[in-house]
């Protein structure tokens, strides 16, 4: 029987949507028009890419999100034509080489729009399988959850995966406790849009099996061996195929990745040499308790247990995704997939189960009344949401300050002379992105343009773009990819360059930079920093940025001026003027 509505449910619940919002919501213009998440380009570029009639078959493993922005750039792409804000096509993509911040920021914002629903299916699943108040405990805590708000804020694709599985969860659940029927269309449209953004999501298949074993057993008319059973799965892998064809035509390298990954090093080129080094089961256990702070995270697993004791059909489908699914994250054998997002699509179980598990606990305390246990759980609610709230919020307020690396563009734009040659971390056609964001001379992108154009198409024309859109300061930018070895100090002379921009912890012994790298291409960025600080007759220290976790988003920057041997020097400037910018 589903619980009554009144006033104050509703009031309760537009309040905790309103808290989801504004945490995912703040900040969402963080670094534009620069970009500084190196994943967030991956859905936007090939959103752009599928609009202009053209096709990613390569990237499967993850994705899925792109087809969404896809509908949403074309949408505000009419909306500025007919308004006269655009004269075409072309002028549509002059404008975004110019600043991605319209299209990044309209990602962003349906990033949080999608995390804030979630908040809210929270809501509707935990009051029908308990009541009112535990549907305004499990959304209370999923909107303030860090980790979740954290990654509301980027265009990726672990955002749309939770919501996704986490929805899929919900129709077996509904389904199993005999409240709605499940629609095949629905389940494996939703179903396949989860594994679309992220292969891990295939795991959400578990509870749907049990819940089809739960419903009907092994050999009744709805059980595991009866054909139509089956038809759900089978119908959202017909989607997934037919939206990823890339997974077939890459299915050996599907394979070898899994391989990879679950059974072997994980390492690629970048990686080689590089040895486990981290227990992935306690450090994922650590996330989550950064992410929802010890009393909620004690809540969410006492309803796990109580749902186990209780048999409790729904928590024990929802905990057939989030055991499996801690259990392949954190037991792969990669060397340096592990990353703290990777638990985002276990958090909305998590907190469902927890609120589920506070409001049984007041009520069995008959001692309150009513309006007593109300009052008692809200502050039980309360307590323990305030650690990830304050957490969400102090991140929040950190990530809408500037950038260390926005003021370290800023400054070299105004002190360091256009064309200088500039050595830094990056990708040279992604504006070397792992450091800071200068803008690369017409000369070179015109290169890398042509060196694209069999290889990746896609990237070779924006880089064209770029070519007619870009403006001065120029800079003739020399990057070093992070899994390639540093060059010496005297390289860096004969080479011309005369700036080098530097992250410090990746310089510097003893900081991160060693986890997950080989330690010959680390060995040669120490060396490389020392030398700078050994011969202060040919480089000089003239600028750092500092970041902080509780005021400044970024890096730790260095900027070092160098003296030039000359040939290099004299080697950059040749050429027509036009031909450097």
């Amino acid at each position: 029987m589903k619980p009554s509505w009144n006033r104050n449910e509703w009031v309760g619940l537009i309040l905790v949507l309103l808290v989801a919002a504004i945490l995912r919501f703040w900040a969402t213009s963080f670094g534009l028009p620069y970009i500084y998440h190196p994943d967030e380009g991956f859905e936007v570029y090939r959103a752009l890419r599928l609009a202009m009639g053209g096709f990613d078959f390569e990237r499967v493993a993850k994705g899925g999100y792109y087809f969404l922005l896809c509908l949403e750039f074309g949408i505000y792409f009419v909306l500025r034509f007919v308004t006269g804000g655009v004269a075409g096509v072309n002028d549509f993509a002059l404008q975004f080489a110019a600043d991605p911040s319209a299209l990044w920021s309209i990602g962003r914002r349906t990033t949080a729009l999608l995390g804030t629903f979630t908040v809210f299916l929270v809501w509707w699943q935990a009051r029908r399988m308990g009541s009112s108040r535990a549907g305004l405990w499990g959304a209370l805590f999923l909107a303030v959850s860090f980790r979740h708000v954290v990654d509301s804020h980027y265009v990726t694709v672990d955002i749309p995966m939770t919501l996704f599985a986490f929805w899929s969860v919900i129709l077996v659940v509904e389904d199993v406790a005999g409240r709605s029927r499940l629609s095949w269309w629905k389940y494996a449209l939703i179903a396949a849009f989860a594994v679309l953004n992220k292969l891990p999501a295939i795991v959400l298949f578990l509870p749907y099996f049990l819940g089809v074993f739960l419903r009907g057993g092994l050999r009744g008319p709805g059980g595991l061996l009866a054909k139509r059973s089956w038809g759900p799965p089978i119908a959202a892998g017909i989607v997934y195929l037919v939206a990823n064809p890339g997974f077939v035509i890459n299915i050996l390298d599907m394979f070898a990745l899994f391989g990879d990954t679950i059974g072997g090093a994980g390492a690629g080129e970048e990686y080689v040499g590089v040895e486990q080094k981290t227990n992935l089961w306690v450090y994922y256990a650590s996330v989550l308790l950064r992410s929802q702070g010890p009393g909620l995270l004690a809540l969410g697993l006492f309803g796990a247990i109580a749902a186990l004791v209780r048999r409790s059909q729904g928590g024990i489908l929802h905990l057939a995704f989030i055991v499996p699914f801690f259990a392949l994250i954190a037991g792969a054998t990669s060397a340096h997939l592990y990353y703290a997002r990777y638990v985002v699509p276990m958090l909305p179980g998590l907190c469902l189960l927890a609120g589920l598990a506070l409001d049984d606990l007041v009520r069995r305390v008959r001692v309150f009344g009513d309006r007593g246990s109300f009052v008692v759980a809200l502050g039980v609610a309360l307590l323990v949401s305030l650690e990830p709230a304050l957490n969400a919020i102090a991140w929040d307020r950190v990530q809408s300050q500037t950038d260390t690396r926005t003021l370290a563009v800023e400054w070299i734009e105004q002190n360091v002379p256009n064309k200088s040659r500039v050595l830094l971390e990056g990708f040279a056609e992604d504006d070397a992105q792992l450091a800071i964001p200068l803008k690369n001379l017409k000369r070179n992108l015109k290169a890398m343009s042509q060196d694209l154009e069999k290889t990746d198409p896609g990237k070779a024309k924006f880089l064209a773009l770029k070519l007619e859109a870009v403006d001065s300061p120029l800079f003739d930018l020399r990057a070093i990819r992070h899994y390639e070895p540093w060059i010496t100090l005297d390289e860096a002379r004969a080479d011309g360059v005369e700036w080098v921009v530097l992250r410090r912890e990746y310089f510097v012994p003893g900081e991160k930079s060693a986890a997950k790298f080989d330690p010959g291409i680390v060995e040669s960025r120490y060396e490389f920093r020392d030398e700078l600080e050994r011969r202060p007759d040919v480089a000089e220290l003239v600028a750092t940025f500092d970041a902080d976790p509780e005021v400044r988003p970024g890096y730790d920057l260095e900027i070092w001026r160098i003296v030039p041997d000359g040939s290099g020097a004299e080697a950059s400037a040749d050429g027509p003027e036009d031909a450097n910018e």
